[in-house]
């Protein structure tokens, strides 16, 4: 019986001990006080929960519904919501996929 072997890989495999991101940056209007009062205003509205719908955790960010790089509102309440850190990240790759989706056609 003849034995299979393994083709290698034709990327590289990407070393993180030397190949780090670029460090986040926080976006100007998203750290001043009108923002921070806004936000504070999403959590009281939520009660510190996630809103997103069957979770029972406590929310942690105030999550543009429409995002801003998609034309949603900045300081508009409709379109902010209370998430948790699971919710927001979930949220934010769906968006990213599709935002390079379109991008792609």
């Amino acid at each position: 019986m003849t034995k299979l072997t393994m083709l290698r890989p034709r990327v590289a495999t990407a070393d993180t001990r030397r190949v780090k991101p670029p460090p986040k940056q926080v976006d100007a209007e998203l750290g001043t006080r009108d923002w921070k009062a806004m936000r504070l205003r999403v959590k009281e509205r939520a009660r510190g929960m996630c809103e997103a719908e069957g979770c029972t955790r406590p929310g942690f960010y105030a999550d543009h519904i429409v995002e801003r790089r998609d034309g949603g509102a900045v300081f508009d309440m409709a379109n902010l919501q209370w998430v948790c850190p699971s919710h927001h990240q979930r949220k934010t790759v769906r968006e990213r996929m599709k935002r390079a989706h379109s991008q792609s056609r």
